[in-house]
């Protein structure tokens, strides 16, 4: 990609024109296919908006076309309603994109049909010839962004330390501070270079307590440059979590084990080889959106997320009380010879069957005794829990500086739950103690 629409793009005023455009419906033995030139532009908010002419279309078919998917509210959109796109760009390039949602226009008169679809991501792809075992991606992040900048850029005019760098296992990360965002450059020594490039943003993400949008990127993998431009997904989200550690110098070795645990160490050994990555993006930016909103629902969301992140990756056998299923057992036994009504009998034995299943504060306090939380974690989640799901609002300057405490002390939670499936140990901002003082992660292996 040339460097003027490179720069357009992050100036939100692409307007490329595209040739030979074909809109193929999905999942369907005879698709529909539209086929016309277009173009791809950006609109205020500088999200992707692909616009394409094809040809003419009665407005009756157009009506058929529109309404002939099965739909009704909340009902999901069918394979069907969705089109893949390919087009090809003035330098001989092809651009493709999938799963796009349509609206049609069929015109009057005959005149042609024109169609706009709302693009999540586009890209393209051309081959340099000789295939490298190793991937990289550099891309542009726009926005300000607190991270531990340990290395410095020198030119005659000023000397200014504004990198941040490190190295793990296959792989390299180098981020510069510029003006009106960052430079990220990663490189991977063998193997697909996708799901770390992942990791790795999701990494920095949770270090800087801001979430990420990369407008245009370049990846370079198996014989292929592919240049893949999205839409934002995060701009209006302009608060900032409260970080795991403070973004100076002296942090940076701390930072740098933290982000080669999420490349490297993700996978959780216990209870099963689940990789929960997907499970940590989706809990990470529920929480860092409910942030925008106001402190009820923030709290609200992040106890939920807690729970959910115990019920995924942790809750396991060992979790059971031995004893009370025991006990459940003999109860079990002696309703069964009661001579109940057999709706009762059944509302009973489902409740007893719930109460087997380990719960989330049978998981915390396991952690707590392996030492990887403590007692202000546990306690800090079963107040905020219990208030926000029974809808316990707050009336006054003492309920909001409580719920503000406990707020701080789960978002402590969350990252030492982070911490223990990445495998990190290192220094983090304890969130559970006055003025947030430097504590060492620890813990024991899980059992």
């Amino acid at each position: 990609m040339d460097t003027k629409t490179r720069e357009d793009i992050l100036r939100g005023a692409l307007d490329l024109p595209l040739f030979n455009c074909e809109l193929r419906q999905r999942g369907a033995s005879a698709p529909i296919i539209y086929k016309g030139p277009g173009f791809l532009s950006q609109t205020s908010d500088r999200s992707l908006l692909l616009r394409v002419f094809s040809e003419p279309l009665s407005v009756k078919d157009g009506l058929m076309r529109l309404v002939g998917a099965q739909a009704g509210p909340g009902m999901l959109v069918p394979e069907t309603g969705y089109y893949d796109f390919r087009g090809d760009g003035q330098d001989g390039s092809v651009w493709t994109a999938e799963r796009l949602s349509l609206h049609l226009d069929p015109g009057t008169g005959g005149t042609g049909t024109y169609l706009s679809a709302n693009v999540p991501q586009i890209e393209r792809a051309e081959s340099f010839g000789h295939v490298l075992e190793s991937s990289s991606v550099s891309t542009f992040v726009p926005g300000t962004f607190d991270l531990p900048w340990h290395l410095s850029t020198t030119t005659e005019e000023s000397f200014v330390i504004d990198r941040f760098e490190g190295k793990t296992e296959g792989c390299d990360w180098k981020i510069r501070k510029r003006q009106r965002g960052l430079d990220l450059n990663f490189a991977v020594t063998s193997g697909p270079i996708e799901r770390r490039y992942r990791r790795l943003l999701l990494a920095l993400e949770i270090l800087s307590g801001r979430a990420m949008d990369t407008p245009v990127a370049d990846f370079g993998q198996a014989g292929q440059l592919i240049t893949r431009v999205c839409s934002p997904r995060n701009a209006r989200r302009q608060k900032q979590l409260s970080p795991m550690m403070p973004s100076t110098k002296p942090y940076a070795a701390h930072a740098n084990a933290f982000v080669a645990g999420f490349l490297t160490r993700i996978d959780e050994k216990h209870p099963s080889e689940e990789d929960h990555t997907a499970t940590v993006y989706w809990l990470w930016h529920r929480v860092s959106k409910a942030y925008e909103s106001d402190i009820e629902n923030s709290a609200l969301v992040l106890s939920v997320g807690i729970e959910s992140l115990l019920d995924r990756a942790f809750k396991s056998e060992v979790d059971q009380d031995e004893e009370f299923l025991s006990m459940i057992e003999e109860a079990e036994t002696i309703l069964k010879k009661a001579g109940l009504q057999p709706r009762v009998l059944g509302r009973i034995e489902s409740s007893l069957a719930s109460a087997t299943k380990p719960g989330p504060k049978q998981v915390l306090r396991r952690l707590k005794d392996q030492g990887f939380i403590g007692k202000a974690h546990v306690l800090a989640w079963e107040k905020l829990r219990n208030k926000a799901a029974h809808g316990k609002g707050v009336d006054g300057t003492d309920d909001v500086q409580i719920l503000l405490e406990q707020y701080h002390h789960c978002i402590g939670l969350f990252y030492c739950l982070i911490f223990v499936l990445t495998g990190y140990r290192g220094v983090y901002s304890d969130l559970t103690r006055q003025n947030w003082p430097d504590t060492v992660f620890g813990g024991s292996s899980v059992a």
